[in-house]
């Protein structure tokens, strides 16, 4: 007997592979679980060198680079909805941003393209942490800082979140390579044209170069 898809099924596999490739883009996945009512554990992330915080900590501080797209698995969400916020000394003074609680919309950074947040109503989200989003997330004014909570135990289950900037050609961890004539940490055939282009150049003021002009 020959089948026919129908078109919710089409919808359906299509939304799935959608949802698929959103996920798939992301630069560090990490799981958190709560500890009853009284804390957030990080379970894991990937990987190994994202760093993303401590797995034996309460609470744990978490590490974020601006730039990165980032995946949060959070199995118990019905009930312990993941709040990225700008985190006060007090609960009323926090600020929500990003939120995994059903019938939220704190404001624009949920529909912001550059954000990309990824909501499905399941147990994992996904967004990129825009310079923007990062911005927000401090107020020295108010006393706010990077942060996290849940979205319903809001009073113990929140941590703080140590905001890096994004990384760039050059820094520390990135130095450019020996022979990258142009200082775009590539060593390819445009730092080979520069150094043909120059060959037998030289600056030396003693002969056989006595590269001139003298000194004043």
């Amino acid at each position: 007997m020959e089948r026919h898809l129908n078109i919710s099924t089409i919808l359906l596999i299509l939304l799935f592979v959608l949802v698929a490739q959103v996920f798939a883009v992301s630069d560090a996945q990490f799981s958190v679980i709560n500890n009853g009512l009284s804390s957030w554990q990080l379970v894991s992330y990937t990987p190994p060198d994202a760093n993303v915080g401590s797995t034996v900590t309460a609470n744990p501080t978490l590490n974020m680079v601006i730039g990165k797209r980032y995946e949060i698995t959070n199995p118990n969400f019905s009930f312990h909805p993941f709040e990225l916020i700008a985190k006060a000394g007090t609960v009323p003074s926090d600020t929500v941003l990003l939120s995994q609680r059903v019938g939220t919309d704190p404001n624009f950074f949920e529909s912001d393209p550059n954000v990309g947040w990824v909501d499905t109503g399941t147990a994992v989200v996904a967004f990129t942490l825009t310079q923007a989003l990062a911005n927000a997330m401090t107020n020295p004014g108010l006393g706010q800082v990077p942060g996290y909570r849940c979205g319903i135990h809001t009073n113990t289950m929140r941590g703080n979140i140590n905001i890096k900037a994004a990384p760039v050609c050059g820094d520390s961890q990135h130095q450019r390579p020996l022979g990258d004539l142009d200082q775009n940490c590539y060593v390819n055939f445009v730092d080979f044209a520069i150094f043909a282009q120059n060959w037998l150049d030289c600056t030396d003021p003693q002969l056989p170069c006595g590269f001139l002009p003298w000194p004043p």
